[in-house]
């Protein structure tokens, strides 16, 4: 009888290595981190402009929020963050104390335009702190202003969304400055509103997931103590 030929053993699937496998969660965790970061910051920007109709120079600002938003996840993607993030602060309060008189009146001069439409002035004792200056000047004084703001605002919702995940943190950063508008009957676009909402939302998936994996880890933790 005649042997069949005998078939070599197909080889093994080739598994991802855990490197592989590291760098592709590590990846898409930036990449999720990025979207709720620019969702939120991009999307107080917009509100902000468009609840109090504020005539900025709205590219520099989007590019502006997005500088600093993929800053601000650099810093609280990395292991000494918390050093970093103290110098990016002190750098910050530097550049306040450097800058506080342009700042004052950028402040007063978007707190009056915000104002201006709903027939409403600044009072006399900060009206006494505004200077006269040209229609240029003022727009910029306003976007430095702005800018400043669009820092803080990215810094701190990265804090919320990455370092500590917080529902409430990142609220208490992003909204007030939209809660005075409706008891005058201003409102912001839906779709930068939703954007931030969204943003809200993705922190509280965040926080659970979270929550979810550090109970994972302490029930595995009991697990191998009773064994």
């Amino acid at each position: 009888m005649s042997k069949k030929p005998t078939r070599a053993p197909s080889a093994a699937p080739s598994l991802p290595l855990a490197g592989e496998s590291g760098a592709a969660q590590l990846a898409l965790r930036l990449l999720q981190q990025a979207v709720v970061i620019l969702l939120a910051v991009l999307g107080f920007l917009f509100s902000l402009l468009s609840c109090y109709q504020l005539d900025l120079p709205v590219s520099i600002l989007v590019w502006t929020a997005i500088a600093f938003s993929l800053l601000s996840l650099a810093v609280f993607s990395i292991r000494r963050r918390g050093l970093v993030a103290l110098l990016c602060l002190l750098a910050a309060g530097f550049w306040i104390v450097l800058n506080a008189s342009d700042l004052l009146q950028g402040i007063l001069l978007l707190f009056e335009q915000a104002i201006t439409p709903i027939n409403l002035v600044l009072p006399d004792a900060l009206q006494s702190l505004l200077l006269p200056v040209d229609m240029e000047t003022a727009q910029l004084l306003m976007t430095r202003t702005m800018q400043l703001l669009l820092f803080f605002v990215a810094f701190l919702s990265s804090f919320f969304i990455i370092d500590q995940p917080s529902l409430p943190g990142l609220a208490l950063t992003t909204l007030p400055l939209l809660a005075p508008g409706p008891f005058y009957l201003l409102a912001p676009d839906i779709v930068p509103f939703f954007a931030l909402i969204t943003a809200l939302l993705m922190v509280l998936v965040f926080n659970n997931g979270k929550r979810a994996a550090s109970n994972q880890r302490a029930g595995v933790y009991v697990l191998q103590t009773k064994r």
